[in-house]
């Protein structure tokens, strides 16, 4: 889909929303992954909060690192997860249920390239 193609602009948001719903719609699995943002950018990443009470990896005696993440360290990573739309897979499909999926995303990809 060009809508979701590497290079130039990234799509409006509104366009890759309106192609998840379109493929959602067709029976498709399909949503932004991360809110098209790199797993590295969600707020408790950036702030270094975890669910563990060691603080790890950041303050972890088991595992020390000096590692920081920061929006900018990895901008191609940014680039293509700010125009991503992800269809969900499962281990158990076969060749009909991909058929489906390859169907649903050319008619969705019609429909919304002009």
């Amino acid at each position: 889909m060009r809508v979701l193609a590497a290079g130039g602009d990234p799509p409006p948001e509104r366009a890759l929303a309106e192609a998840a719903r379109a493929l959602r719609a067709e029976g498709v699995p399909a949503a932004r992954f991360y809110a098209g943002r790199p797993v590295y950018a969600t707020p408790a990443v950036l702030a270094r909060r975890t669910a563990s009470g060691k603080g790890g990896p950041w303050h972890c005696r088991e595992h020390p690192t000096a590692v920081a993440y920061r929006m900018g360290m990895c901008p191609r990573t940014e680039d293509l997860a700010a125009r991503n739309v992800t269809v969900a897979c499962a281990p158990g499909w076969g060749p009909a249920e991909c058929d489906v999926v390859a169907e649903a995303v050319a008619k969705v990809a019609a429909a919304l390239v002009p």
